[in-house]
């Protein structure tokens, strides 16, 4: 809600980006590397610029920007 809040959208919306993109988390690289929106993420393509952040709430900051 703070990073919601932060960037001025409807924290519904960032909640439903992230539990389409990696299970809030929980699942995928989003959950390896505190990238729960996959920003940056390219593994099925094979690329070497797969984007992580120090934190969950970096991550979370990142998905509302």
């Amino acid at each position: 809600v703070d990073s919601a809040n932060k960037y001025k959208v409807d924290p519904k919306l960032l909640i439903a980006m992230m539990q389409q993109d990696s299970s809030l988390g929980t699942k995928g690289l989003g959950a390896k590397n505190n990238n729960p929106g996959n920003i940056g993420q390219f593994d099925e393509l094979g690329t070497d610029g797969v984007e992580g952040y120090k934190t969950l709430g970096e991550g979370v900051d990142a998905v509302a920007k």
